[in-house]
């Protein structure tokens, strides 16, 4: 009687559910309004120790409700009514479902790795056998990172899915799944006595399935507000998509205050990672790639070719700087994120996909990392140690999908996601003499796909190693994010700043009103958080919902004044790399404006991108040309991704360093010897100098110059005054 009351109250406040019992025969039931409803002792108890009766009794009543409702109506009684519960919100950890839980309800959170195709199943033989779907899928546990086991592999659980719910997810999708533990006969030999097969395996009979899994620490942060959702808007939620999460009344009142904050960008920047201290362009270019630019809808009658949307991030540098800490922030703010390091022994087929024999001669494909990271991003750590894998990152880098054509099976599977990659170079500090292919000895066709190369110098300053002890101390010291800038090291980062910032940008003024910041002032600089700033960074939960309400709902589109800034500085690039050194630059680079300016507008939650968005988007651009390559080069117009050779200019020290190596091989080709006496290589250089164009950059210090070359390694001692040239094939 309790659940007929219950549905009488809720079903005529909305015929959605009568309409879902006639299509599908199921009805979605929210077990927090349940309970709340029905005044029966001990009924949470018994939902879960024996939930089949309990799905029974609330099935009849739902029929009888509708039945009373719709009497003319025989459609709705015609099948038998499957009770899904939703909002089970206890979690049970894959290391616990042992035989003690065979027959409850449980509701598991994981990852699927596996799905097989959909087949008919036979649900009751008799006078008329009924057929239902049904589909196999294999989740594995996700649990935070303080819950992790310790050296055990991360346990794996077989689902069984019917009816409406086969086909909801792919592999990657993070799920929770509410359903009744059972037991099935293992198939395996060993298992075998002479009585029989007396060994099971546990599987769970799926009710539900949630695709907005959230996190245990999401669900600390929402209060007892989300009970106010209507059973409508759980119905919703398990519709949407792969990037979808759980948002609560409270949460769209959160992002509307963020979205009223004068200064945004520079809070999320600041809210990102926290305990680094400084790289406020590098923290700027990953959550450029964490919010992505504008997806275009794909129209099958069109034959246009796919442009992507996501930016790719490659972060080179020396050891201790903090690339691996921001990797793991980038993951854990991501809406969906993978991560995974290279020098763990990963393989191609752990990026991409592997195809596996199911049951009988059925193929099932288990999804690599690429794959899981779907309309999201896949942070590689160590970028530089998986060196045998790179050529399987080209393609769902650019096209981003992954192909497949094994087993007679050819497909494609999709790899919409943002590379966030962090690398060390060769010899465990980065030289500025050498190109970043050199550096990292990574061929320049997967470098050329990267929209943006940070380099991260550790290069020693008593002023800023002074600020980053304090920083470091102060997180010891249990202080939240840490010591705040100084004056003095506002002073320091802006005198640096000065420095990097090219003509095309230096010389823009932004006149739109909505900036609040001097549009004089580099970007680094107006990024920065000082002791003067009362910005209260956000939340970790509440920041990954904003990267996923924006990346969701918000799709800006670009204005004429910001194509207009991006064509020209394009055009400038174009124009400068004429030199007969230089590495063409191609349209790869301005998609790769356009979409981090709609990132930055994204960021904002704005519809337009602006000329300011046009503006700062190349200043992170310069700042990474800049780092790869100095100064001279990025005025030269040189793609520091395609690039490789150790500069692209024609002036400069490192482009005279790269016209003497240059003369070097020559000579050492035409005597076929790579040894050069000191007195050789001083004629050389003093020809250099007096001959056209000279050696810009070069002073008169020969013994210092030799040892340069020795130092970057192009130069190799090989006795009293011998040299060998270690390019010389």
């Amino acid at each position: 009687m309790a659940f007929s009351d219950y549905f009488d109250s809720v079903f005529p406040q909305t015929m959605k559910s009568v309409r879902i019992i006639k299509s599908r025969g199921a009805l979605v039931v929210n077990v927090r309004s349940l309970l709340s409803h029905c005044a029966i002792e001990g009924l949470q108890n018994l939902l879960v120790d024996q939930p089949e009766a309990i799905m029974g009794c609330v099935a009849l009543a739902a029929l009888q409700v509708v039945e009373g409702q719709r009497a003319e109506d025989a459609k709705a009684n015609s099948k038998k009514l499957t009770i899904r519960f939703s909002g089970f919100d206890r979690i049970t950890h894959g290391k616990d479902l042992k035989a003690n839980l065979i027959g409850k309800l449980v509701c598991v959170r994981g990852t699927v790795v596996r799905a097989s195709g959909v087949k008919p199943f036979a649900r009751g033989v008799g006078y008329e056998t009924e057929t239902v779907d049904w589909q196999s899928i294999r989740i594995q546990q996700k649990l935070p990172d303080d819950k992790l086991d310790a050296g055990r592999v991360p346990r794996t659980i077989e689902c069984e899915v019917t009816k409406e719910l086969v086909d909801k997810v792919v592999p990657g999708d993070v799920i929770e799944v509410t359903g009744i533990v059972k037991a099935i006969q293992s198939d395996d030999s060993k298992s075998r006595t002479k009585t029989g097969n007396t060994m099971f395996l546990l599987y769970i009979d799926v009710s539900y399935i949630n695709k907005a899994a959230i996190s245990q620490d999401e669900r600390d942060y929402v209060d007892s507000d989300e009970g106010d959702d209507s059973d409508d808007d759980n119905h919703d939620r398990q519709g949407g998509g792969k990037e979808s999460i759980q948002l609560t009344r409270k949460d769209l009142y959160a992002i509307e205050d963020i979205h009223t904050e004068p200064q945004l960008f520079k809070l999320i920047v600041n809210s990102f990672c926290p305990t680094i201290y400084g790289h406020e362009l590098v923290k700027a270019g990953i959550l450029f790639a964490l919010f992505g630019g504008r997806r275009r809808q794909e129209n099958a009658t069109s034959s246009r070719t796919t442009i992507r949307s996501d930016p790719h991030v490659l972060i080179v540098g020396d050891p201790g700087l903090g690339k691996s800490q921001m990797l793991s922030a980038a993951v854990k703010v991501a809406p969906r994120g993978v991560y995974v390091c290279g020098s763990s022994g990963i393989s191609t087929s752990g990026l991409t996909v592997t195809l596996v024999r199911g049951s009988g001669a059925d193929f099932a494909l288990e999804a690599g990392a690429l794959a899981l990271g779907d309309q999201g991003c896949c942070c590689i750590d160590e970028f530089d140690k998986m060196s045998t894998d790179h050529n399987a990152l080209l393609e769902a880098m650019e096209q981003q999908t992954i192909s497949i054509a094994k087993a007679g099976i050819l497909c494609s599977l999709r790899a919409r996601t943002s590379v966030i990659a962090a690398a060390n170079p060769i010899g465990g500090h980065y030289d500025m003499g050498k190109t970043v292919s050199e550096n990292l000895k990574m061929n320049g066709a997967l470098l050329s796909r990267f929209d943006l190369i940070f380099i991260l110098m550790d290069k020693p300053d008593c002023e800023m190693d002074q600020f980053l002890s304090k920083h470091v101390m102060a997180l010891h010291a249990g202080q939240r994010g840490g010591a705040r800038g100084s004056e003095r090291a506002e002073s320091v980062f802006s005198q640096r700043s000065n420095d990097w910032r090219g003509s095309s940008v230096e010389d823009c003024n932004d006149d739109d009103e909505q900036v609040k910041d001097e549009p004089g002032r580099p970007l680094s600089e107006r990024l920065r958080m000082t002791n003067q700033d009362n910005l209260e960074l956000i939340p970790l939960p509440l920041l990954r919902k904003y990267i996923a309400y924006t990346r969701k709902y918000v799709h800006p589109r670009l204005s004429s004044e910001a194509a207009a800034v991006l064509q020209d500085f394009y055009m400038a690039l174009r124009t400068r790399h004429r030199s007969p050194d230089g590495t063409p630059v191609t349209t790869r680079q301005l998609e790769s404006l356009i979409r981090l300016a709609e990132a930055k507008a994204r960021m904002e939650c704005r519809e337009h991108v602006t000329r300011r968005d046009a503006l700062d988007v190349i200043e992170v651009m310069t700042y990474s040309l800049y780092d790869a390559h100095g100064l001279d080069d990025i005025r030269g117009g040189i793609d520091p991704a395609q690039s490789t050779s150790p500069v692209s200019g024609s002036r400069g020290k490192s482009a005279s360093i790269k016209r003497f190596v240059a003369e070097l091989q020559r000579v050492a080709m035409a005597n076929a010897s790579s040894i050069f006496s000191y007195q050789q290589l001083y004629e050389i250089f003093q020809a250099m100098r007096s001959g056209p164009g000279g050696l810009p950059g070069i002073r008169d210090d020969f013994s210092s110059f030799v040892e340069t070359l020795n130092n970057h390694n192009f130069l190799l001692k090989k006795g009293p005054r011998a040299y060998q040239l270690t390019t010389f094939m």
